[in-house]
């Protein structure tokens, strides 16, 4: 009898057991530790970890800033190198890393012949894949707003040379290529020079800028809008810290080349010098 009385008194006690269990592991599994809990990391410490939570509305009406603004301080950074093959030498490069969207990016050491970032063109920002999506879809009365350009640098061949290619490529195939001086030019916009095109179908415009030596140290390729380039784009090559930059943008920016420029050359300049102060 005593047996059984205890059986029939530690059943419902050996279900209630297991019913605090489980809501124990329930409580847990939410985070909840009958403590006091952590204080919530704010938006401006996640960018400083590498996090890019910038919205839409931010990353559109931010005024123009400092595009070193992300580096020193507590911010995350990554240092690699970039490998210039063609003149057998490594540049050291050490960037804020919430502008390395990839995580193998993210890596410290690595050498790369060439790296990629993705910028609003108006202040600096960052700016991802999903975020140029999102971009699109909060403008649908002007859907093809592009605000956002693309960096990227490597090791490249002469910019003389770059020009000559460019213009062998104005009617959209590949043409004989010749020095670009054997080319007439006129005064473009913007300050530009402009090559003048060869007879014959034109799919893109080819400006350049030449030092104080006569030199090219600024060449840009526009694409003409047609049915096959809807929304043409620009590419503007020039030499900065040590490595070559082609900077795509599209042809709406092209006033501002100059600015766009310097804004590079800034970033870059921080990229490349660990020690100065910023």
């Amino acid at each position: 009898m005593t047996t059984t009385s205890i059986s029939r008194l530690s059943r419902p006690l050996l279900i209630t057991t297991l019913a605090l269990s489980m809501l124990a592991l329930v409580l847990v599994g939410a985070g909840y530790s009958g403590t006091k809990s952590s204080k919530p990391v704010s938006r401006v410490e996640q960018r400083a970890a590498g996090i890019n939570n910038f919205t839409v509305d931010e990353l559109l009406n931010t005024p123009p800033s400092d595009p070193c603004q992300f580096f020193g301080g507590e911010n995350a950074m990554v240092e690699w190198f970039i490998e210039m093959d063609l003149e057998n030498k490594l540049i050291p490069m050490r960037v804020p890393k919430i502008y390395l969207e990839d995580k193998p990016d993210h890596e410290e050491g690595v050498h790369h012949t060439a790296q990629l970032f993705r910028i609003i063109l108006d202040n600096f920002l960052p700016v991802t894949r999903s975020q140029t999506s999102a971009i699109h879809r909060a403008q649908p009365d002007n859907a093809h707003a592009r605000q956002y350009g693309r960096l990227l640098v490597g090791d490249y061949i002469e910019l003389r040379e770059i020009i000559s290619l460019m213009i062998s490529m104005m009617g959209g195939r590949f043409d004989e290529r010749r020095p670009m001086e054997e080319f007439p030019v006129t005064p473009g916009p913007y300050g530009l020079t402009k090559v003048l095109p060869p007879a014959g179908n034109l799919e893109r415009n080819v400006y350049f800028r030449t030092g104080s030596d006569g030199n090219p140290v600024t060449a840009i390729e526009c694409h003409i809008k047609n049915e096959v380039s809807r929304y043409p784009t620009c590419n503007m090559r020039f030499r900065a810290s040590e490595v070559d930059v082609n900077v795509g943008f599209h042809v709406p920016y092209l006033p501002r080349w100059a600015a766009i420029k310097q804004d590079v050359e800034r970033f870059l300049s921080c990229a490349t010098d660990f020690e100065q102060e910023r």
